[in-house]
């Protein structure tokens, strides 16, 4: 013992090193270990799923899984393998796996796909893919006449950014995590969920926007511009589960923006980004780099950007992306901007009136409805072939929670409904058009006013969610109102960017609503 302390008092510096190498070595194989124990506990828990006899006249529950395995760098395809892979083998599910070289190529796939050759969809990614697959099934032209309507979609969080998962469900461990979400994949629970349905769409005025001379309309179309991947056909629609965020942060921490360099005047691949802190990790020393990062960074960014002029009737010099035909009266500021400036047309949110009841009842009665059913022909009949079918399908359809009963409200008098209101942004930081239950929640935070309060901004917000919070978590410098309709038009949308579902879009005016009960979700 004597030599030891002799040791450490002629070596301190390598003692010290050595005791913080054997703690931090001790408690990476402990968690290990835990980890090892909780894979094989869950294992064994979905065992009896795997063991349960099926009758002859049924089938096994056919589940079709979508994976990417170049995603996160294969780090996607391993924690798969891992720790989903085993609980799927072991439930008894016959498991039909769909490998697509990237991201996009998930809506190719969910719109060639056999509604009867598979009775759910699991999507093995975050945000983003789950994004494209519900926007493809939604725009399918059969959609509401064939089984698409009721194929329910669940989704395991292995990617980047799980918000939608963490709404879902939540734990420390990502272990426990997915298998909580595996959960109503296995015993067949899911729900009639709302979708944000955003459109691209004229522009309300011409005076901001530089009109090409061959083209109809001078917006953008809603098309995905993800990097790596094979360029999609434009769309001019897409479907959200969480929402549409255009903020000054998504620019430095991701790309984009008025005036940023060419390195990053577009965003990175999702799979590269780094997804939010959390709340448990702040004596962590990734955490220490973050938070140092985004002080770095965004102090960077105040001092060598710059305000607007303070004229109101001087706008922002505005041109289109980059196109041939395109042609722009005065040149861009070569600086970057603090400010995002657009104008807003909503119409309040109405829980139900005389004026909207009957839309809302045929919007919601044409989501969710369920799969055409075909008389029977007279040789099924004879041999019995119709109640097979019928017991098979009726053991494969799952009970859909069914949703809650409405008070009928076509009476009630709201002389709001559909009335138009304007906001002019002219100094503002982040604007989020948030699915909020059968509303849309409109989140407008203003710019700060020095640097200490857009460094404060910004370190709060590696750590919040801008999708889904409560009111009590609003800070005093934003502003939220609920709508039921909302247009959005930027005023400059040259490297501008929205973050629809944590996956970034081509900035141009939109229109957002309510589509109620589209999608079935396991949950």
């Amino acid at each position: 013992m004597a030599k030891v302390w002799k040791a450490v008092r002629t070596h301190p510096k390598k003692s010290i090193a050595a005791v913080a190498f054997t703690a931090y070595g001790y408690s990476y194989l402990l968690d290990r270990y835990n980890e090892d124990i909780l894979r094989r506990k869950l294992c064994d828990s979905v065992k009896p799923l795997g063991y349960a006899t099926v009758p002859a006249d049924h089938r096994l529950r056919r589940l079709t899984v979508f994976l990417n395995p170049f995603a996160r760098r294969g780090k996607l395809l391993k924690e798969f393998e891992k720790n989903v892979a085993p609980i799927l083998q072991l439930s008894g599910l016959d498991i039909h796996m769909v490998y697509s070289d990237n991201d996009a190529e998930i809506k190719d796939f969910v719109s060639v796909l056999d509604p009867t050759g598979t009775d759910g969809v699991l999507i093995a990614s975050d945000d983003h893919v789950l994004q494209k697959a519900i926007t493809a099934l939604i725009q399918r032209p059969d959609f509401a006449t064939a089984k698409l309507s009721t194929l329910p979609v669940g989704v395991v969080p292995v990617g980047v950014w799980n918000t939608f998962a963490h709404s879902l469900a939540s734990s420390e461990s990502a272990l426990q995590f997915e298998y909580d979400l595996l959960t109503p994949v296995l015993k067949e629970r899911k729900k009639r969920t709302h979708v944000l349905e955003i459109s691209a769409t004229q522009p309300m005025d011409t005076s901001p926007i530089a009109m090409a001379p061959d083209q109809a309309s001078p917006i953008l179309h809603l098309s995905d511009v993800n990097g790596g991947a094979s360029p999609a056909p434009p769309t001019r629609q897409t479907c959200a589960l969480l929402g549409l965020e255009w903020s000054i942060w998504r620019d430095v921490e991701l790309g984009g923006g008025v005036g940023a360099s060419k390195s990053k005047s577009k965003p990175v691949d999702t799979n590269e980004h780094r997804g939010l802190l959390s709340p448990l990790a702040a004596l962590s020393p990734l955490t220490w780099k973050r938070h140092l990062g985004v002080i770095w960074r965004h102090g960077l960014f105040w001092i060598t950007s710059t305000n607007p002029t303070s004229s109101p009737n001087e706008r922002f010099p505005v041109v289109q992306m980059a196109s041939e035909s395109l042609v722009s009266a005065t040149p861009t500021s070569k600086r970057r901007l603090r400010v995002k400036q657009a104008k807003i047309v909503y119409t309040p949110a109405c829980e139900g009136c005389s004026k909207c009841w009957d839309s809302n009842v045929q919007n919601e009665d044409s989501s969710s409805k369920g799969p055409v059913k075909r008389k029977s022909s007279t040789f099924s009949q004879l041999f019995g072939l119709s109640r097979i079918r019928t017991q098979v399908n009726t053991n494969n359809s799952g009970n859909v929670e069914p949703t809650e009963p409405v008070e009928d409200r076509s009476d009630v008098v709201n002389e709001e409904c559909g009335r138009e209101y304007t906001i002019e942004l002219r100094n503002v930081s982040s604007v989020v058009l948030a699915l909020d239950k059968d509303r849309i929640r409109v989140d407008i935070q203003n710019t700060p006013s020095g640097l200490y309060d857009h460094l404060r901004q910004s370190v709060n917000r590696l750590k919040s969610d801008q999708f889904r919070h409560s009111n009590s978590n609003i800070s005093s410098d934003t502003t939220s109102f609920y709508c039921s309709t909302v247009m959005l038009q930027p005023e400059i949308v040259q490297n501008e960017f929205y973050w629809i579902d944590n996956d970034h879009f081509e900035a141009c005016p939109i229109t957002a609503r309510v589509r109620r009960n589209a999608i079935s979700i396991y949950q």
